[in-house]
């Protein structure tokens, strides 16, 4: 598997571009896209009828147990899980630099 590249700008905007729909989540959208299997979970949980009240006894991360809290947000990232797991890998990429 070949190294992961960090985006250039442009491309980076048009990840981003999704998510500027959702500015009051997007704090939790990014570290929570760096988890796709934990966003397929919580969605999963959350569509299946999941206690909402049982959502922080949850073993996932706080940023998805927060998405869990914005169902439409959460199924929009699990069906896109692609683009959830790429802007996770741009995240923790440039998190590092």
């Amino acid at each position: 598997m070949a190294a992961y590249q960090p985006l250039a700008e442009a491309q980076l905007d048009e990840l981003l571009g999704p998510i500027a729909l959702y500015p009051t989540v997007d704090c939790q959208i990014l570290p929570g896209s760096t988890l796709p299997t934990q966003i397929v979970l919580a969605d999963r949980y959350v569509s299946g009828g999941g206690d909402p009240n049982q959502i922080d006894q949850q073993p996932w991360d706080a940023s998805v147990q927060a998405l869990a809290r914005y169902p439409n947000v959460l199924k929009w990232m699990d069906d896109n899980l692609n683009w959830t797991t790429e802007l996770g890998q741009a995240f923790s990429i440039n998190n590092r630099t």
